[in-house]
């Protein structure tokens, strides 16, 4: 191809996204983020068939394709997740021709946009089966929803059961200000100190969002090798802050 008037671009990843979203475009416009959660999984987004799963992760992979994004990480959620709704995602995904990172969703506490979710046990069971026969078409990963929407017993055992079969570990962190006063108020010290202590820290995990972090918490991020994912877009709609990415950066 002659590119002489043309500009030359890397691709993008897109390290961060919920395809079941892409069903519920325009929800909320005003809203910040735990109403704006209840109005877009409030129309059956959270109980998708094979054929709606197949129809938003094909709706998700035209809109990162468009965006120029030739690899995507899916933060998949449904509640309750499934082993068949995973291995659905996954088909989907395969059909793509993307590069494609899996994070499959868990969590054992309600929140103001989840209301049934499976006990600790049941959570720490799907996941076991899950990495023990993973679904092809996709690297999978473990998705703890985020430290105020997950017990810590879910969340150690997950760190267990990802190292175990290496997996990765994708998880939302201090995305809002109320997210980060819920983990301080729970924990009684810095989230990312509490994650560390349950083994959710290292080159093998991301934290996305990460809007409401201190230098101590970039600090320890950087000396365990704990990746942090920009999302730009999420907390611009949501109006959820800014990011200390030039601070994240400066750190390695």
């Amino acid at each position: 191809l002659d590119a002489a008037r043309l500009l030359l671009l890397p691709a993008f990843a897109n390290a961060h996204t919920h395809s079941p979203e892409s069903l519920a475009r325009g929800r909320a416009p005003m809203a910040r983020l735990d109403e704006w959660l209840a109005a877009c999984y409030g129309d059956g987004q959270d109980a998708l068939d094979a054929a709606g799963i197949r129809r938003a992760v094909l709706l998700t992979a035209a809109e990162n394709i468009r965006g120029g994004a030739v690899a995507v990480t899916d933060h998949f959620r449904q509640i309750p997740l499934s082993v068949p709704a995973v291995r659905a995602a996954a088909a989907a995904w395969a059909e793509t021709g993307l590069r494609v990172r899996l994070a499959a969703m868990l969590r054992d506490l309600v929140s103001p946009s989840a209301d049934l979710v499976p006990d600790t046990a049941t959570a720490l069971a799907f996941a076991k089966a899950l990495v023990a026969d993973p679904p092809p078409g996709v690297a999978l990963g473990l998705g703890p929803s985020a430290p105020q929407r997950c017990s810590d017993a879910l969340m150690a055992g997950v760190a267990d059961l990802a190292r175990a079969h290496g997996a990765f570990l994708h998880l939302h962190l201090c995305e809002t200000a109320l997210d980060a006063q819920r983990c301080r108020a729970r924990f009684g010290r810095a989230p990312v100190a509490h994650l560390e202590s349950l083994g959710l820290a290292g080159p093998d995990v991301e934290y996305a969002h990460c809007v409401h972090l201190g230098d101590e918490e970039l600090d320890r991020m950087a000396a365990s090798g704990t990746r942090m994912v920009h999302n730009p877009v999420a907390n611009l709609r949501l109006g959820s802050g800014i990011a200390p990415v030039a601070r994240a950066l400066a750190r390695g």
